[in-house]
């Protein structure tokens, strides 16, 4: 299997994973096994399918990594996610069937633990259009994969609960669900200000926190709801919304943030990244759904910069770092050598280093090729760990090269049960 842009989408390559419709996120466009033709793959383009997962006769075992039954789950509730917007954006009030999205939750979840090699972050949904919606089934999927990573961490934040209950993410995945419900309470004009200016500073984008909380308030669970209204809380107390004290109104800080909101918070700062990361694009004609995401890579190290991860829970950013791949498996990338490979396999602790089969100059001629069609050459595999003098220069058709990052020791990136720098007391 091969990740692979569309504009790179050949006639005779064959789909090594479902392609869903654009508008019905439920609804399977292509199957699997699928042989494109020119036809297809201008109307893929057209609809705006940014990539695609390609049959590769050398790289099957890629599949380990994907987990069909999550991602038809996925587009499942991204469905459900869109037509509830859609909903709400015409009249305004709120009809939430909770004990349907919980199932739907629930059942996603249930795929990610199934499966732990393939709980990985390295497709979202193509086939939700509308940036809102898109954006609030990847934070949901994000968040409860951070959760599952952080289960002791979450044990420990929430002491108040008996053990079972403090570690299970199901209430986080919701939360991420509805996280920015309230932006659809705003003027157009003011979301679009938001998508173009990213201004955090605007008193009228802030005030979604506060409608969607009021939104979801008695609908959902209350670490939930708490969570909907906290998730632009920040580390240092720079975040909203402000809380009265003896000092003044201020943002929370560290622990006294509950530690749901803390995972929101990184993992809606990733995906902004991902979408904001397209910055080159901005020039051009195409509107915002249709730009493509930038690389986890650049999403990540933007996360990884001081004047972000301060403001972000430490542990929360060593567990994305755990589930989001700066470069997924599956993923054509070029080194600095001008070689070109195939991410086969991918190392947390060094995120930028992972091992890489090659694939040759005239890869694109096998993903063609019959299945049947025998290699004279077995693949070389080449670990980057242990080949320093190399980096990944380009990957996607973006030039990387000043994106990449690397563990000063072993334990730069571990994801130990870290205790953070704070003295505050624990929220439940």
């Amino acid at each position: 299997m091969l990740r692979v842009p569309i504009k790179m989408a050949k006639p005779g390559m064959k789909l090594a994973a479902a392609v869903h419709h654009p508008h019905r996120p439920d609804q399977v466009l292509l199957r699997i096994g699928f042989e494109l033709d020119e036809k297809a793959i201008e109307r893929l383009s057209d609809m705006a399918v940014a990539e695609l997962w390609i049959h590769h006769p050398q790289l099957a075992f890629v599949s380990r990594y994907i987990n069909p039954h999550a991602l038809t789950c996925q587009a499942k509730l991204g469905a459900m996610v869109t037509q509830l917007f859609d909903s709400l954006e015409m009249t305004k009030h709120l009809q939430l069937e909770y004990p349907v999205y919980r199932s739907m939750v629930r059942n996603l979840l249930d795929k990610l633990i199934e499966d732990p090699k393939a709980a990985l972050f390295i497709q979202e949904i193509n086939a939700v259009s509308q940036p809102l919606m898109r954006h609030s089934v990847n934070v949901a999927v994000l968040a409860m994969l951070m959760g599952l990573k952080l289960d002791s961490y979450l044990v420990d934040q929430r002491r108040r609960l008996p053990a079972n209950r403090a570690k299970c993410v199901e209430n986080l995945g919701i939360a991420g669900v509805f996280h920015d419900m309230g932006m659809l309470q705003l003027s157009r004009e003011a979301r679009e200000r938001w998508r173009e200016e990213h201004d955090e500073r605007n008193e009228e984008w802030r005030s979604h926190v506060q409608l969607g909380h009021e939104m979801v308030q008695g609908v959902l669970e209350p670490s939930a709801g708490s969570a909907v209204l906290h998730h632009h809380q920040r580390w240092d107390g720079s975040g909203f919304p402000e809380v009265d004290s003896e000092d003044g109104p201020h943002g929370l800080a560290g622990e006294k943030i509950h530690v749901y909101s803390r995972i929101l918070a990184t993992a809606d700062v990733f995906d902004r990244a991902r979408r904001e990361g397209n910055e080159r694009l901005k020039a051009t004609s195409a509107p915002q759904e249709e730009r493509p995401a930038a690389p986890n890579v650049i999403a990540l190290s933007r996360v990884l910069a001081p004047e972000v991860s301060r403001r972000l829970d430490p542990v929360t950013i060593r567990a994305l770092l755990h589930i989001a791949p700066a470069y997924p498996p599956g993923t054509v990338v070029t080194l600095s050598d001008g070689s070109h490979g195939a991410v086969c396999e991918w190392h947390p602790l060094e995120p930028c280093r992972p091992t890489v089969q090659m694939v040759g100059d005239d890869f694109e001629k096998n993903l063609t090729a019959p299945d049947n069609e025998r290699f004279d050459e077995e693949p070389d595999c080449m670990d980057l760990r242990r080949r320093t003098e190399l980096e990944i220069v380009e990957t996607e058709g973006w030039d990387v090269r000043n994106f990449n990052f690397y563990a000063e020791d072993e334990t730069t990136f571990a994801l130990t049960h870290m205790q953070p720098e704070s003295q505050t007391e624990k929220a439940a």
